[in-house]
Parts: structure tokens; C-alpha cells; sequence
């Protein structure tokens, strides 16, 4: 309904939503002008938010969000990128007709601006970091909006990957800040990106470095890369001249790439049996017909191989490539990406070699805490991200509570079915259905039937 309210100083109740007004202030919604400024909004400054009000205001319609103490339904977005696969896969089934054409590379849920998900309200949708930035307290709560500020601290993602992703690594905290200040159009956010991948099918990838006695071995073994190291191939490379042997293959000149690229292209077609990650380069060699530096890193790094729900840690510096398969990944919500080789994207080469430096490089394999509880297996997936925290329940039960932490949590169901309730509340949960449930609302309960549901919460301290 169309409404123009005038309202004292004190606190008010609307649509589940409390709002304290330090001063008598006018609200306008649905078609009328827009807010015309009240003082305070769930301990949010409004006028830090909406600086132009008629600017912000227009964008959406106030009264198009409804009740904040309900499940919001999300709707994720899906990236389209080169890499994705092109038939049946993770990505494509649980988008569902919102899937669009192949390639199917990503699927995301979150509030990150690059590519918000959609929350449905009655009959309309609302990207969700504006629900976010107008409610932070009612959706965060408390804990999440003092650590946090007004953000969904974590950026939930699936991922169909048919070809290689670029060699990369995710800046730490402070090196995102100097890099957005210093150059917001590749870097467009400050904040770091520590991420958390679970397997869904065997995945292979290269991270980390490898041992120094393992690069020794492979430099005299690869005389390609031994040209491009140029002196340090004829000594014993110790540890603190990693950083140098990476610098001497991904600021080689783009010729001398190319002869070395095509001369081990040649040489590997010709032996009889290849190991792992010789058979990785010939495959590039379409991709990359003149060459690139990051087929030399598969000599330096860790190829690492990930069956289903096995899972690994990306601490902030850590070099990496997914080559193929498909998983989750949950990360700190920012799209800080450092790339160095296998990609036709920017480079910051000096970027990662400063990364390297830093040092602490080593993959690190998470274990799952495994429990049981009505029925159902629960994996929890410990890291030291405070951004989030994941959990996978696995089977059928009548009765699992969550929620009721004053803490935002999404929940995502991956395969089977289930229903969710809370209060009035009821829906029914179906492959690619993903909630969050906002920090207002009060315990949520959930029945699984046959089902893999995902939850993510910020790290709760």
C-alpha cells in the first residue's frame, strides 16, 4: 500500500524491521519522493548511506522489503566465463532455467556488488547488498556489523571448470589495501580473499610450491626450464632463491617463451610415457601455441588432486591454478585476483613475486570434523578465516535447528530436498534453492530428505 508517514523521535516497528528516530523525520515509499533523511537505522548512520538520497532511493523501491524476521529467498547469479564447461554439470543443474548458455563457470551467492544475488520479496527482487546496506543490523546482527561493517563478510561460490584457470593468489589483508589504493580498476575492493574449496568430483589443481629438492630435480630434468633459470641451473638452488627462479620464468621475454614453449611442446610429444605434468602442458598447447610462463610452473608447483568433499585451505600469498573439476568455494567476499600466467587477463607479475617473498606457500589440506545427529552426517570445515565458517549436512532427519545466534547464515541446498519453517513460515527446499536467514529472525527448523545442504555463517566468536 502506498503510504507517507511523519514520525516522532523513539524507536518503531516496521515490517519486522526496528527503526530509532533521533528526531522527527518523513518517510516516503511506494512511488512517493524518497526518504528525506531520518537519523539512524539498526546503529547505521543513514547519512553515511544515502549521501544522495533521491539518487539511492530511486534505484529501488523501500517498500518492496518486507519482513526482515523471515528466511529471505535468494536467488544466486551465474558467470559465463571461458573456462566453464559446456554440457551437464553442477553449475547448469542447479541454476536451473536461469542457467543461460554455456559455458557454465560459476555459480555465486552473496552481496559482493560485482554480481549480487537477488532477494525475492512478494512478486519484486532486491539486490541483496542494498537490503543490506539499508538493514545491516536486522540482516548481520550485532557481531557480524562491528567485525564486519555493512557487508556480507563471505562469498559463496560453485564452480564447473573444464580448462585451466589462470596462476594466481589472493593478496593479504594488507597488501589488498595498498593495491586497491593504488590501483581500484584490477584490484576493486581492500579487502583479502582467503578462500575454502570442497571437492565435488576428483579435482585437480596446482598450489603452492614445491620443495626445493623437488624444483632441483625438475630443473635438471627439464632443459627448457633450465634455459629460462639461465646460472642457477648449474648450481644446487637453495631455498631463498625460489623467488628468483620464478622471476626468471615469468619475466622471461616473450621470445624467448616462445622458442622454449615450442621446443618442450616437441621434445614432450616425442617420449614415450609423460608424467602428470608434462601431459598437462601438451594439453595447453592448443590454448597456447606460442607458449606462456605458466606451463614452466607446472615444474615449480604442487599438482594436487582432491577427491569428493576433500577439501583445501588458500591462505592469503598462496600461488594457485584450478585445472579441472568441480567444487565449492567459500572465501572472504572480495574479487582481489594477483595473476601472473596462463591467462589473456592483466598481469601484475611483480605483484606475486613480492607474494612469494612473503613466503608460507604450502597447501594445506583441510579435515573435516565429522559428527552424526538425527540421522544426519555433519561435516564442518575448519580454517582460520573469520569471514565464514561452512557446514555440509548429508542425509535425511525430521528435526534440525538452525539460526537463532543473532547471526547471518545462508543455507543452500545442494542435492535432494527439504523443508524449511520458522514461525509462519514454511518452504519447501529443492535443488539450487539458496536462504539466508537474517539475523532478526528467530530459530529456523529444517527437514532434509535424501539431501546435501550447505550452510555458511560468519565465524562465530
Amino acid at each position: 500500500s502506498r503510504a507517507f508517514l511523519v514520525m516522532a523521535g523513539g524507536d518503531w516497528q516496521w515490517r519486522g524491521v526496528k527503526f530509532t528516530f533521533s528526531r522527527e523525520s518523513n518517510i516516503h515509499v511506494n512511488g512517493y519522493p524518497p526518504y528525506i533523511l531520518y537519523k539512524e537505522i539498526i546503529h547505521c548512520q543513514c547519512d553515511q548511506i544515502l549521501t544522495n538520497t533521491t539518487k539511492k532511493m530511486n534505484s529501488f523501491n523501500a517498500a518492496q522489503i518486507t519482513d526482515l524476521t523471515l528466511p529471505l529467498k535468494l536467488l544466486p547469479t551465474v558467470q559465463h566465463f571461458a573456462w566453464g564447461m559446456h554440457g551437464e554439470c553442477y553449475v547448469k543443474r542447479l541454476a536451473g532455467s536461469s542457467a543461460g548458455p554455456a559455458p557454465f563457470a560459476e555459480l555465486w551467492i552473496g552481496s559482493h556488488p560485482a554480481s549480487p544475488s537477488q532477494v525475492v520479496f512478494d512478486a519484486s527482487t532486491v539486490p541483496l547488498n542494498q537490503v543490506i546496506s539499508l538493514f545491516p543490523g536486522a540482516v548481520l546482527g550485532a557481531s557480524a556489523l562491528s567485525r564486519f561493517d555493512a557487508e556480507l563478510p563471505f562469498l559463496f561460490k560453485v564452480l564447473s571448470v573444464a580448462e585451466p584457470l589462470s596462476i594466481q593468489a589472493h593478496p593479504n589483508a594488507e597488501l589488498a589495501s595498498r593495491l586497491h589504493f593504488r590501483d581500484p580498476k584490477h584490484y576493486p575492493d581492500k579487502h583479502h580473499k582467503p578462500e575454502l574449496s570442497v571437492a565435488l568430483s576428483e579435482f585437480e589443481l596446482l598450489c603452492g610450491i614445491r620443495p626445493v629438492s623437488e624444483i632441483n630435480t625438475a630443473v635438471a630434468a627439464v632443459p627448457e626450464l633450465a634455459a629460462l633459470i639461465g646460472p642457477l641451473s648449474g648450481q644446487s638452488i637453495r631455498q631463498d632463491q625460489i623467488c628468483e627462479i620464478f622471476d626468471s620464468v615469468l619475466n622471461s621475454p616473450q621470445g624467448k617463451i616462445q622458442e622454449e614453449s615450442k621446443t618442450l611442446y616437441k621434445r614432450l610429444k616425442s617420449k614415450a610415457q609423460l608424467s602428470a605434468e608434462e601431459s598437462w602442458i601438451l594439453r595447453l598447447e592448443r590454448t597456447y601455441p606460442n607458449g606462456d610462463p605458466g606451463l614452466f610452473c607446472f615444474f615449480l608447483m604442487n599438482l594436487m588432486k582432491l577427491a569428493p568433499q576433500q577439501a583445501i585451505y588458500l591462505a592469503p600469498h598462496t600461488p594457485h591454478a584450478y585445472l579441472r573439476g568441480e567444487l565449492l568455494e567459500c572465501m572472504a567476499s572480495s574479487d582481489n585476483v594477483v595473476r601472473a600466467g596462463l591467462t589473456p587477463k592483466f598481469r601484475d607479475v611483480e605483484t606475486l613475486l613480492e607474494m612469494i617473498r612473503s613466503g608460507g606457500h604450502k597447501p594445506i589440506l583441510v579435515e573435516p570434523e565429522i559428527s552424526q545427529h538425527n540421522g544426519v552426517w555433519i561435516r564442518n570445515y575448519p580454517t582460520p578465516a573469520l569471514e565464514f565458517a561452512l557446514c555440509e549436512y548429508q542425509g535425511s532427519s525430521n528435526q534440525i535447528v538452525l539460526n537463532g545466534r543473532d547471526l547471518v547464515q545462508m543455507i543452500f541446498m545442494l542435492e535432494g530436498t527439504g523443508d524449511l519453517s520458522s514461525g509462519s513460515f514454511s518452504a519447501t527446499l529443492s535443488e539450487g534453492d539458496a536462504y539466508l536467514l537474517p539475523a532478526a529472525a528467530p530459530s529456523c527448523h529444517l527437514k532434509l530428505d535424501d539431501a546435501r545442504l550447505i550452510s555458511v555463517l560468519p565465524h562465530h566468536i
